[in-house]
């Protein structure tokens, strides 16, 4: 037990963790202030799916946190089974891959 402590004990102190804390702020700021943008285009109505853009915001998040950078523009070919090749943010292929 005193080993796997220690092991995860690096990526859990305080300097580090402030880090996380403001990539959840950013990033969630980032979201509503998009979702507002959308309502503001329409009329102050906007439709969308929810557990999709909450999904979005967590794998910013993560992605945010592990590789230290937003790589929300980001875009990699992801290939169908048809051949067909689409692209896709980082955060929806690690949700389509995951």
């Amino acid at each position: 037990m005193k080993l796997k402590r220690k092991i995860c004990a690096h990526g859990f102190y305080k300097d580090k963790l402030m880090r996380m804390t403001y990539s959840f702020r950013d990033q969630t700021i980032k979201s509503i202030n998009k979702w507002k943008a959308l309502a503001a285009k329409s009329d102050g109505v906007a439709t969308f799916d929810l557990v999709e853009q909450v999904s979005a915001v967590f794998s910013r998040i993560i992605i945010e946190i592990c590789f230290g950078e937003d790589l929300e523009g980001t875009l990699l070919p992801i290939e169908r089974s048809d051949g067909s090749v689409r692209h896709l943010s980082i955060a929806a292929s690690l949700r389509v891959t995951l």
